[in-house]
């Protein structure tokens, strides 16, 4: 049986939503993509962008294996499969991420990433998951606003595709604006995924049967800025778990401890309290490194980096570590180190460093407290089968 899953979503949240799927989903058995537009599909917009997005995204679903949880956006030519951030506000190239193929004029091209090509295939069903957003969305009468609750992708996909797909089965998550998208409803998404992925459309899915929803609360966005003090920084300390601290350029921060505006009283305040404290950069292109001093003094000091990852995938990632803080503990003792060395491992496992140079100075700096282990742990396998693996992984 040849599956395909198409999730239609606003563009606002989506950088959230798909890392929140692929730590939730953990045994994904088909493709699924999401993917959404900046102007609506609705007959008024002739020229949306949405129609080239859903075109493509169909033929991702056809080529890519094994199965793959990714986005397509930019008028249908890119699949993302990480590290989403959106750059443009209302033009259709909206997206930037780390590509796993491209569509390059009739032919699609592999980039980087596990996911690799086959010969297209017509899928037996495809199964189209709409939870709102711009795609969805018409004009409001009496208004110039536009709302989501008009759906023109099921015509469109019967009407231009219809050699692609079998069977066509409709699911109605929700009709959201995705500024109004929230964790409930990417909960909602994540089941229903996993309905139509197993074939299942009435179950009721746990943990044990690979949907893992536990992501745990006060993971928290701060922004640096020359205008805030150090006690605005320790005052986000206080009130959360754990803190993304959203620095600048290449991941850098105001690493003067002289200065009312330094960063550093909320490191010391979160390692205190044995709370993560992430540094990452607030610039959506490019890993973070630490050839500044401003950057890697916060290494030093016990800062985690967020090397590749965006700011989103750094916040869901490290609610999904929070959600699991009782494992976290067992695990740790288990293994032999520290909770906070281990949350570090893990939330650093898989990532991509700019260059051989970058990952070395990170070990340098924080003198080799954590392995950096190539294999990304939180993905594609249940808590339960971390412990042995991290185990052989360090054992070599």
């Amino acid at each position: 049986m040849e599956r395909g899953i198409l999730i239609t979503h606003g563009t606002d949240t989506l950088a959230w939503t798909l890392p929140f799927l692929r730590y939730a989903l953990k045994d994904l058995g088909c493709n699924v993509c999401l993917t959404g537009s900046q102007v609506p599909m609705e007959h008024a917009f002739a020229h949306s962008d949405g129609f080239q997005n859903v075109h493509g995204a169909v033929r991702f679903l056809s080529r890519l294996e094994p199965a793959t949880l990714f986005a397509v956006f930019n008028n249908g030519t890119e699949a993302f499969q990480d590290s989403l951030a959106k750059v443009e506000r209302w033009r259709g190239s909206a997206f930037i991420g780390s590509p796993i193929a491209t569509m390059e004029w009739d032919e699609i091209q592999h980039s980087a990433g596990d996911a690799r090509l086959r010969e297209p295939v017509v899928l037996d069903e495809l199964h189209l998951i709409t939870t709102g957003g711009t795609i969805d969305s018409a004009p409001i009468h009496g208004r110039d606003s536009l709302e989501p609750g008009y759906s023109v992708v099921e015509d469109f996909l019967r009407m231009a595709m219809p050699d692609a797909f079998g069977q066509i089965f409709v699911h109605r998550v929700c009709q959201v604006d995705s500024a109004e998208m929230t964790r409930s409803l990417m909960e909602a998404i994540a089941r229903q995924v996993w309905r139509c992925d197993k074939g299942r459309l009435t179950a009721n899915p746990g943990v044990d049967d690979g949907l893992d929803l536990a992501f745990g609360d006060g993971a928290r966005l701060v922004y640096c800025d020359p205008f805030r003090s150090s006690q605005d920084y320790c005052r986000a300390v206080d009130e959360s778990r754990a803190v993304i601290l959203a620095g600048y350029g290449g991941g850098n921060a105001c690493a003067n401890p002289t200065l009312p505006e330094n960063a550093l009283d909320a490191l010391e305040l979160a390692r205190a309290t044995d709370k993560p404290f992430i540094l990452t950069s607030q610039v959506p292109i490019g890993p973070a490194d630490f050839v500044y001093e401003t950057g890697a003094r916060f290494i030093r000091e016990g800062a985690i980096s967020g090397v590749d990852h965006s700011l989103p995938e750094c916040q869901v990632r490290v609610m999904h570590l929070l959600g699991h803080d009782a494992e976290l503990h067992t695990m740790a003792d288990r293994l032999g180190m520290s909770r906070a060395t281990l949350f570090e491992t893990l939330f650093l496992s898989g990532m991509k460093f700019r260059n051989a140079a970058s990952r070395q100075n990170y070990l340098k700096l924080s003198r080799g407290r954590v392995p950096l282990i190539k294999t990304d742990l939180l993905v594609g396998r249940p808590f339960t089968r971390i412990t042995d693996e991290l185990q052989d992984l360090l054992a070599q």
